[in-house]
This record gives structure tokens, sequence and C-alpha cells, in this order.
């Protein structure tokens, strides 16, 4: 290297551009908590300016007017808003729903019985087709005939009731006990006043518990307070101890709730613990009243009536069956067995399942005790098990808390966008202005630069969003056609999915198998035709939309994405993901190759017009 061009590696602009673009990159991973507000704003100004630039263009060609963009500004807003609105109020109730539904069923989930069930409908299912063929074939028919003249009818739904009780009772929470505790929650809090009640509540539940953390501390204080009072001539006649204590311990717990109220913070802690015990108490008594019973009866009927295949027992025989279990097989079987006239096509069909079910659970037993490829599974099973199920719930937990704080944040990314579209015009004169200040050299070096990113993000991002809207509007119509259950949830995933080039149909499509698998009338059969559609839509996607909306912008090797996605997942988690391969593309197009990106960035043109500009 000569001494010249060391000179120019050591020049103080070079060290100030690495410099300026460390401090942008750590500003933007230390502010990655608020990457979806700030994305989202981000994609809207896009769009509204894309809009509105367009119909000002038209309307007035040449120089722009203030009132007219401010004008088309406020009309785009309104119709977006008017449009976010009614699918808001079309799908938004049903989505919360399915989410509280799968917290509930998440917070109830037993590992050992969900992975047992996730065995029973895979591996089960392939030992079953593999012994008895299909159920028009002569083994099939002589071992359902068998199994019915052994009095084994119900063996099947009875491995199964746990998981059937749990999912009625989760979907049952959140479509209607949400909604009443939290009717009883404001019922109590807008109805009740601090005075005697919160005071008999403390003495008799909270003081107890604080004298006992810190009794040492209290007596050695009461004791010190009654050596400073003077003995009158009452309190020198003996006091019985009991009473003593009594007395001693009632006025100590009311020093420690006068104390609870002259701290606010405590207090206020203290009254909403109170409030909740009052909400629960009340929710323990209508859960005994014939209010519940009857909305838990409407929501039992609704499903069975939806779901005949998954739920085939009437409410009366579900709550004989419920009572049932706890007494072992041949009770619970017995319920099932007189359930149904005998010589009915329902009686048939139930039975024909009730058949697989338990033998798909005894050729599991069988293959979990004596296949080698069990074996291995068994020595990691009773350890790794729990701990995986456990993570994977919380995580997903997490991400569906998440999703029901979406509308908020929403709301905030709308607010900040029409304030930055209504005035853009003057904001973009202001930021002109910074050319000359004395952050001059940071508005050089930075602002050109994000720019064309933006300008690749925007353009990405539009044309994602039209093929995210097409597959997740096919995957929605192919699940109701399938009958699998959380559809509305599940294409948030596909939705999201979409933006991630070729991990996001495999990451979307693990949910859709697993709910395929596990919902009541799921099997690996319903799993195969779930992934086959799938596969279909991508396929189209790939084949037809991408080449045609997205074209080559960014084009990638299918190994670079991979490598791409595993590191900006590492740093940046699901932000990684989304915008992994925007930030590669602009990485290695515009800052290293310096190639131009059609409609996006064109060196020359952008390096003039810098310079002008």
């Amino acid at each position: 290297m000569s001494d010249g061009s060391i000179a120019t590696w050591l020049s103080r602009n070079h060290w100030q551009k690495w410099l300026i673009w460390a401090l942008f990159i750590f500003l933007a991973y230390e502010l990655r908590d608020f990457f979806f507000v700030a994305f989202v704003t981000f994609l809207l100004c896009y769009l509204v300016r894309t809009v509105v630039g367009t119909l000002s263009e038209r309307l007035s060609p040449g120089q722009p007017k203030v009132w007219l963009d401010r004008t088309l500004t406020m009309a785009t807003f309104v119709v977006m808003v008017c449009l976010l609105f009614g699918v808001a109020s079309w799908i938004g109730p049903r989505f919360v729903q399915q989410c509280r539904a799968l917290i509930a069923r998440q917070q109830q989930i037993d590992p050992q019985a969900a992975f047992q069930s996730l065995l029973d409908r895979t591996v089960g299912s392939v030992l079953m087709r593999r012994e008895y063929g299909g159920n028009t074939s002569e083994r099939y028919k002589t071992a359902l005939e068998n199994y019915q003249n052994e009095g084994r009818h119900g063996e099947g739904w009875y491995a199964q009731f746990p998981a059937l009780d749990s999912h009625l009772k989760s979907g049952f929470e959140a479509q209607f006990e949400q909604a009443e505790r939290e009717r009883i929650d404001r019922q109590v809090r807008g109805g009740t006043k601090v005075g005697n009640q919160f005071d008999q509540w403390f003495l008799r539940v909270k003081a107890p518990e604080l004298f006992a953390q810190r009794r040492e501390t209290y007596l050695a204080q009461w004791a010190a307070e009654q050596t400073k009072q003077p003995n009158r001539e009452d309190e020198t006649k003996p006091i019985p101890e009991d009473h003593f204590q009594q007395t001693r311990d009632e006025a100590i717990r009311q020093r420690i709730l006068g104390d609870v109220k002259a701290d606010p913070v405590t207090f206020a802690d203290l009254k909403n613990q109170w409030e909740q015990s009052l909400v629960a108490l009340q929710w323990l008594t209508f859960v005994q009243s014939p209010k519940y019973q009857q909305a838990f009866r409407d929501y039992y009927q609704q499903r069975h009536e939806e779901n005949p295949v998954g739920i085939p027992f009437s409410y009366d025989i579900y709550l004989e069956l419920r009572e049932a279990y706890p007494n072992g097989k041949n009770a619970f079987a017995k319920v099932v067995q007189r359930s149904l006239p005998s010589k009915s096509k329902e009686s048939a069909a139930q039975l024909r399942q009730d058949f697989e079910m338990a033998t798909r659970e005894q050729l599991t037993s069988q293959w979990w005790k004596n296949d080698p490829t069990a074996a291995a599974l068994r020595e990691h099973a009773s350890e790794d098990l729990p701990r995986v199920v456990g993570a994977v719930s919380a995580r997903l937990e997490q991400l569906l808390s998440r999703l029901l704080t979406l509308p908020t944040q929403l709301a905030t990314a709308m607010l900040l966008t029409l304030f930055i579209c209504f005035d853009m015009l003057h904001l973009r004169e202001g930021l002109g202005r910074l050319r000359e200040s004395r952050i001059g050299n940071f508005y050089d070096e930075i602002v050109p630069g994000l720019i064309v990113f933006a300008r690749l993000i925007g353009r990405s991002f539009s044309a994602q969003a039209l093929i995210a809207v097409f597959n997740t509007l096919l995957s929605l119509l192919l699940l109701w056609f399938l009958g699998i259950e959380n559809e509305l949830l599940l294409c948030m995933f596909v939705f999201v999915g979409s933006f991630i080039p070729v991990l996001g149909v495999l990451l979307s499509s693990i949910p859709i198998t697993i709910q395929a698998l596990l919902q009541p009338d799921g099997s690996i059969g319903l799993a195969i035709q779930a992934i086959a559609g799938i596969l279909l839509i991508h396929m189209i996607e790939t084949s037809f939309l991408s080449p045609k909306i997205v074209g080559k912008v960014l084009h990638l090797h299918p190994v670079m994405v991979l490598v791409i996605l595993a590191i900006g997942e590492h740093f940046f988690g699901l932000w990684g993901l989304l915008l992994g391969v925007p930030v590669a593309v602009y990485l290695i197009r515009v800052v290293i190759l310096k190639e131009p990106i059609p409609g996006i960035y064109e060196p020359a043109r952008d390096s003039s017009a810098h310079q002008v500009g």
C-alpha cells in the first residue's frame, strides 16, 4: 500500500464516515423495541405520500401547493382509517377471541399429554394404516367387530377426553368468561369505596401476613411505646395472658393499617389487591349461578353443531362423561355406550372414530416401548420435552399478548403518520436546511443513503404486502374449507411470513400443521391436506405473482438469504427476519457494488442530484 493510499485510508473523512454510521447503527439497535411503531409509521407515510404525490401531480403539475397537499392527505387518511376500521370491526372480535382462547389453552396444556396426542395422530395413524389398511379392508372390519364385541366402545374417547375438555374450557373462557370477568371488575371498581370494607379485609387478610414478616420489629416498637406511657390504676391489675396478647396484636395490626394508609404507593397497591379479591369472590359466586351454566350450555351446543365429528356428544352426555372420567375407563365407557342408539348411523360413525383413536393409542404405546427410534426419543422426552414445550408456550403466550396490544400501537402509528404527512412539504424544507447547519457532515453522509434505503424498503414492502394479502386470503379460504380452527390467528402468521423470504412459508406452515393435528377432529390426513394447499398457494405466488410484482428487486441466492436471516434473527429477532434481506440488498448493491436498482437507485443521477440539492 502506497503512502498516499495509507494517508487516504487514515484520513479524517474516512473515520468520520465510519463513526457516523456506527453511531447510527448503534442508535437503531438500542431503539429496536420501538421498531414496530416506527416501521408501521414509515410504511403508512410511504403509502399516503405515494397516493398524495400521484394525485397532486395530476391535479396540479409542476409546483406543489400546500393547501392541495394537505387536503389530499386528509382525504387519503380518512379513507385509510375507514378501511382499517371496517376490517377491524369485521374480524377484530373473533381474532381477539382466538388469541385469548389460545393463551388460556397454553396455560392449561400438559406437555406429556400433548406429546402423546401428537404421536397418536402421526405415528399411530401410520402404524394403523400399515396394520389394518383402510376402513374398507377386511382386516379393518374384523378388528372393528372384535372391538365392539369386547365391549371396548369408549376407550378411545377416554384417552382424548382431557384434551377435549380443556379445549372447550379455554374456548369458553375466551368467549364468555373473560368478558364476564371484565364486567364484574368494572362493576366492583366503579361501585366500591375505600372504607370499612377495605379496613376489615386488610385486618383479616393482609395485616397478619405483614405482622408475621416483621413480628420482632413490631413487638419491639409496641413495647417501647408502652414504656413511655404512664401506668394507670386499672392497668396495674393483672390481665389474662390470652387477652393481653389479643389486645396487643390487635393494636399492632391497627398500627400497620395506619402506616399503609400513610404510604400512597403501598395503599394503592393494596387497594388494587382488595378489588381483585372482590372480583374473584363475585366470580366464584357467579360460576355457581344458573346464568353461567346456561352460557356454557349454549356455547357447548354451538360448538357441537359446528363440529359434530370432534364433539359428538350432547351436552347432557358431556356432563355425565365429565363426572364419570375420574372413576376410570370402565365407568366412562358405560356412559359412552349408552349415549347413542345401537343401530343408528351416528352410532356406527362414533364407533369407528372411537375404535381408531383407541387403536392408534395402543399401537403408539407398543411402538414407544419397543421401537429403537422411540428409545432414542425417550432419552430426551422426559427431561427436554417439558422444558421445550414450556419455552415455546411462554414465547407463544408473549407473542399473543403483544398481538392483543396491536390496536394501541397501530393507533399511535396512524396518529404520527397524520402529523408527519400533513406538514410534509414544510418538514422537507426544514430538513433541507440541515445541510447548512453544524451537522451538515452528518446530513450529507446519512440522509442520501437513508433516502435510497427508504425507497427500497417502501417499494419492496409495498410489493410484498400485495402478495401477503393474496396469500392470506387464499389461506383463509383453505382453512375454512378444511375446517381448521383458529383460522384468523393462523392467517396472521401467514401474513407476516409472506414478508420473510424462503423461510416464511415454512414458519407459517408449522402452526397450521400443529393445529390440524391437535384440534378435536384433527388427524394426519387433515394436516397433509393443509400442507398440500399451502404448497399450492406458494407455487402460485412464486410462479406468477412474485416475478410480476416484486421482480428482481430483492433477488439473492437462497443460501445467502438463509445466512442473512440467521444473522438477522440472532441480533434483531423478528425484525431481523423481516428487514434482513432488504438491508443486505442495500449494502451489496448500493454501498458495495453501486449497482443501479431500477426505479429506486441510479448512482449517476442520485449523486448529481445530491450535488445540486
